[in-house]
């Protein structure tokens, strides 16, 4: 097939340009439309990644919230049980301190002639009192304090003063421990 052209030279060169530029146009287009494109899915993800980061934010302060709590309520539940150990060991020992303060008491009123070699204290405040009196009149000052002094019931012993000088001596009884 044969085209034929009859148009001058001129016109021929501008309408080819003309085609050139209608080319060049329809390029540019695609690639602006393009850029478009790519623009619109960048700010797309930009977004979809945002709210990615917001979502784990919140999820990461809902779970430290919850370990708090959770760290919170078990170290409320351990000071809550260390706290009735105290007291429980409180009320163990109380009576048993103040039993010592009894035993103290009236052993500080002995004479040097007596010389106590234990004293066993029970957590029900029964005692032992184990030693050795110089002396007969000194074991029965003993036996005299001891009977005389209040915070003592149920005093009992199987020792004698049988004999004169280095008299031992095993004294068991309750202590009267007040609350």
């Amino acid at each position: 097939m044969l085209r034929l052209n009859l148009l001058p030279d001129e016109r021929k060169r501008t309408w080819a340009l003309a085609q050139q530029l209608q080319q060049w146009r329809g390029a540019m287009m695609i690639v602006v439309l393009a850029c478009l494109v790519a623009t619109a899915a960048l700010f797309t993800l930009d977004r979809h990644q945002l709210e990615l980061v917001t979502s784990s934010n919140n999820d990461l302060q809902g779970w430290q919230t919850l370990n708090a709590r959770r760290e919170s309520g078990q170290v409320t539940k351990t000071t809550g049980q260390l706290n009735a150990t105290v007291t429980g060991l409180q009320a163990l020992f109380s009576p048993l301190s103040t039993a010592t303060s009894i035993v103290a008491s009236f052993s500080a009123d002995l004479s040097g002639d007596i010389q106590v070699t234990n004293v066993t204290i029970t957590s029900d405040g029964g005692f032992v009192l184990t030693g050795t009196a110089a002396t007969r009149a000194s074991f029965l000052a003993l036996r005299a304090a001891l009977d005389n002094n209040k915070s003592i019931t149920k005093l009992a012993t199987d020792s004698t003063a049988s004999l004169r000088e280095k008299v031992p001596f095993e004294y068991t009884g309750q202590l009267v421990v007040s609350p």
